[in-house]
């Protein structure tokens, strides 16, 4: 609501546009630097409140994926170090080349993966300085052309610090049947990326195999492309 529109209509309509808007303008001022004094004073708590209220968001959308399977209560502890979410990226090799990819991937000249070792110790030394992770993801490039994806599922999985582990993929890659095997494990389940111009066959056949393997997954079908920025040639999406 416009400021000005607090002041009664009766007595609004006698003041001038100009200075109705001038009026308007002050008003507007004077309620920013009420939100900062308000900011400033309680900074401390209203952080701390959007956080917690982050921790919840991601813990109960983790629930709904995972049917209760396993999720145990948040801890009560205020001084957990609590994380809501973070991401691990294994590899940047992809079977898309993604015009506003956010990792640019299309634009590495060195395709590569990170090596399983060196991984686990990344993970390792996250998880020594945090308590509990609600959900941690693994993502590429796309995970399921990275060849150590099962050991590192497995890793965080076997964490007591870790409620949920998300692998996010393209759907355009079949699973190998021990990474299927690790993904029927109920702390993980698979996010599919609607990209909508992957063909209808390939995500259907991707979501069968799902199902057929009663693996947890979700479809992200409300997917909203923006431009990354970065200029230079641009990349039309197309299959590698």
């Amino acid at each position: 609501m416009s400021m000005i529109q607090l002041i009664p209509v009766s007595v609004r309509n006698k003041i001038p546009q100009k200075f109705r808007q001038k009026i308007n303008e002050e008003l507007n001022y004077i309620r920013v630097w009420r939100q900062k004094v308000i900011f400033s004073l309680h900074r401390k708590k209203m952080i701390e409140a959007k956080f917690h209220r982050a921790i919840e968001t991601k813990y109960k959308e983790c629930r709904d994926i995972m049917k209760d399977k396993h999720m145990a209560n948040l801890p009560e502890d205020s001084d957990c170090f609590v994380i809501p979410r973070v991401v691990f990226s294994v590899s940047n090799k992809c079977s898309l080349r993604c015009k506003d990819c956010m990792n640019l991937v299309p634009y590495f000249k060195d395709k590569r993966d990170i090596p399983a070792d060196r991984m686990i110790d990344y993970i390792d030394k996250f998880f020594s300085i945090v308590d509990y992770c609600i959900c941690a993801e693994v993502i590429g490039g796309e995970p399921f052309l990275y060849k150590d994806l099962g050991i590192i599922l497995k890793h965080l999985a076997d964490k007591d610090q870790v409620y949920a582990v998300e692998v996010t993929t393209n759907g355009t890659c079949i699973p190998s049947e021990d990474i299927l095997e690790v993904l029927k494990n109920d702390k993980i389940f698979v996010s599919l990326s609607d990209y909508k111009f992957v063909s209808v066959d390939k995500k259907a056949s991707f979501i069968k195999c799902m199902k057929d393997k009663a693996i947890n997954y979700r479809v992200l079908d409300e997917i909203t492309w923006f431009d990354a920025g970065g200029g230079g040639n641009v990349l039309e999406v197309q299959p590698i």
